[in-house]
Parts: structure tokens; C-alpha cells; sequence
């Protein structure tokens, strides 16, 4: 049962079942016993594109295609599905290979460095994508009751049954006219919107009236991917920074935090936000 009374689609729900049971010491009243633990699994996972290594993810085993599309176009790689020629992921050798349709160059602030070969990791920084553009304002017309912030937190918490298994998972969630479109999982909070918004370019869905539903703190970096990805509202249940809060305000984003328990702060554009 949904205790917020939000419909649950096929891809809304939470990966109840992925984990990996291992055996381990408990301490429990002065005592260690033999026992054993839900675990939650890892991965690293290479992405080459165009046949020249890019970046190497650690996230959680699965809905490695939208997360590999995510990180791709969140760092300004590719601004559609349409631009991907094809894609391979090969879970057991840790690999995703993605053809696109155009090079692409990345750089180390401003020097042009090299794709590193398939397979290895030399560069002492992380590249990153070329993308000088400015961030855009997000524009909506979205609008939420109090009563509809608050079903929201209490479905994120009550239907995180991963979290609730194994206490090691990150969700982000799609929720569009009171419905769950979409929800992802995994190790890390940015994996899971990366995810997310890798779903939401496969699909070409639109999410300028939606509202992601975020379990994690959220930092500066979360923002810049909801702008980028243009969600006009953010929900979750933990804080977020200084930082995070001004860019939110500068560019359209009604970030909302501690959201639990029939309480949340709204920290910009309160304006989406309607009292009882």
C-alpha cells in the first residue's frame, strides 16, 4: 500500500530485492554471533565513447544505460537521445560503450587533453566535457498544494524499501500529476538523478511540470544537474548548502528540504508553493 495515496507506474518502484546477501559478526548485548547482512552492490563501470575512455563510474549494477545517457548529457556531450548511434554495456567486464553520432573533445580547464585509451585511467584530474555555456532559468507552471509536498515525503520515505533492506541506496524520483513516472536507485546520490535524467532523455520526456522527489542532502552539484535537466521543483528530506540555495533562487528552482513528517522548508521560489 502507498500511504501518500501517488499512483506507482511500472518504473516507479523501488528495486526492493537488489541486494546481495553476505555473512557477517553482529554485536548485539556484549556478544558477536554469526549472522548475516542485506548488502548493497557495487560496480565500477568505464565509459568510452567513440571508442576513447571518458570516465569511470562507481554506482550500482543496474539501469547502467540511463546512467551512462545521464552523465553524458549532463556534461554536455549529447543534448538528445537522438545523437546516440548505438550503446553496449557489458556488466561483467565493467564496460559501456557508446557511439555517437559526433566527436566530442574535453578538456582540463583550458588545455585540450587527450582521450586516455580504452581501459586505462592516467589522467591525475578528472576531464570533463567541453561546456562553456552559461545555465539556463528554469521556466514553469507548476504549482503544489502543502498537502502534495507532504505525500510526496511520506511515499519517498515509506516506499524506499531498497534504503529500508540494505540502508545503502540514494532514490530519485519523477512525480508528474501525482504520479510516479520514473524512480532510480544506487550508492550514490548523483548516480541516482544521473539516472534519472538519463531516463528523461531516452524517453524525450518533458519534465518542465514535474518535480523531482530527491532522498539525499543536496549540494551545489544537484542543482546544476536540476537546471540543466530543467525540473522546476526539488523535494527531499535532507538539507541543502548556502550554495545550493542561491543557485537555486538565481535560476528558477523551488528547492525544498527536511521534508518529513508533515514538514518542509522552502528555501526559493516559494511562490509554487500554495498554503492549505
Amino acid at each position: 500500500m502507498n500511504v501518500s495515496g501517488l499512483v506507482l507506474s511500472a518504473k516507479g518502484f523501488s528495486k526492493a530485492n537488489s541486494y546481495v546477501t553476505l555473512p557477517i559478526g553482529r554485536f548485539k548485548d556484549g556478544d558477536v554471533s554469526d549472522s548475516h547482512g542485506e548488502i548493497i552492490q557495487e560496480v565500477e563501470m568505464n565509459v568510452v565513447v567513440n571508442g576513447r575512455y571518458v570516465h569511470t563510474l562507481t554506482c550500482s549494477p543496474w539501469d547502467i544505460d540511463e546512467l551512462a545517457v545521464g552523465y553524458l548529457f549532463l556534461k554536455g556531450a549529447i543534448t538528445d537521445a537522438s545523437q546516440i548511434d548505438s550503446m553496449y554495456v557489458d556488466g561483467q567486464n565493467g564496460l559501456v560503450s557508446v557511439l555517437l553520432k559526433h566527436q566530442i573533445a574535453i578538456q582540463d580547464k583550458d588545455r585540450i587533453i587527450p582521450f586516455e585509451p580504452a581501459g586505462f585511467r592516467t589522467a591525475k584530474k578528472k576531464p570533463h566535457f567541453r561546456d562553456s555555456s552559461e545555465l539556463p532559468d528554469v521556466v514553469s507552471s507548476l504549482l503544489l498544494s502543502a498537502s502534495q509536498v507532504n505525500a510526496m515525503a511520506a511515499m519517498l520515505d515509506h516506499d524506499s524499501l531498497l534504503f529500508k533492506q540494505t540502508g545503502g541506496t540514494h532514490s530519485a524520483a519523477l512525480i508528474d500529476d501525482n504520479s510516479v513516472v520514473a524512480w532510480f536507485e544506487d550508492i550514490g546520490r548523483h548516480s541516482a538523478v544521473d539516472k534519472l535524467v538519463g531516463w528523461c532523455v531516452l524517453n524525450d520526456y518533458d519534465v518542465r511540470d514535474s518535480v523531482l522527489l530527491f532522498s539525499g542532502r543536496v549540494p551545489y552539484e544537484i542543482i546544476i544537474k536540476a537546471i540543466k535537466a530543467a525540473y522546476p521543483v526539488i523535494i527531499s528530506p535532507g538539507a541543502p548548502t548556502n550554495l545550493s540555495i542561491e543557485l537555486a533562487d538565481k535560476h528558477g528552482v523551488t528547492l525544498i528540504g527536511f521534508a518529513k513528517e508533515g514538514c518542509f522548508n522552502i528555501y526559493s521560489h516559494p511562490e509554487r508553493v500554495t498554503a492549505p
